[in-house]
């Protein structure tokens, strides 16, 4: 099963994202995010972490999983970041009511990744504040 997730960057009143649907919880994906952040610097890694939602976020991966019309139809790779979804993507805000089952929120700051959980509050979903990672202080290796 997949662990969906919200991966964003910080508006003056909250915070704007894509989906990312495999690997959402904190063990993987704060590693990549980290890693992007680090090689790519912030702002080229957040323009591309934007420009798409994604199946999932693999730095190596270099073609589709499968050789199948489907899949070529509906994922693209965008080199060094993973497999993208090959469509209009939605915008998440921190203001929707919806966030396509994601269960982790994780907002790219100026100086720190932000971890958040998911809680369900009747018809809306409520983001728990988890952990913030620094990027000078996590070490990652490239």
């Amino acid at each position: 099963m997949a662990t969906r997730s919200i991966i964003a960057v910080p508006t003056k009143s909250g915070w704007k994202g894509r989906y990312c649907h495999w690997d959402g919880y904190p063990d993987a994906k704060v590693t990549e995010l980290l890693l992007l952040a680090s090689r790519d610097g912030l702002e080229k890694a957040r323009k591309t972490l934007m420009a798409h939602s994604w199946s999932a976020l693999i730095t190596s991966q270099t073609e589709l999983d499968e050789k199948r019309a489907d899949y070529e139809k509906s994922f693209v790779i965008v080199d060094g970041y993973g497999m993208a979804h090959n469509d209009k993507p939605h915008l998440f805000t921190h203001k929707s009511k919806s966030f396509a089952w994601a269960e982790y929120l994780y907002v790219l700051g100026d100086d720190d990744l932000s971890v958040y959980q998911a809680v369900n509050a009747g018809d809306t979903t409520l983001w728990k504040f988890v952990k913030k990672h620094n990027y000078l202080r996590t070490k990652v290796l490239l």
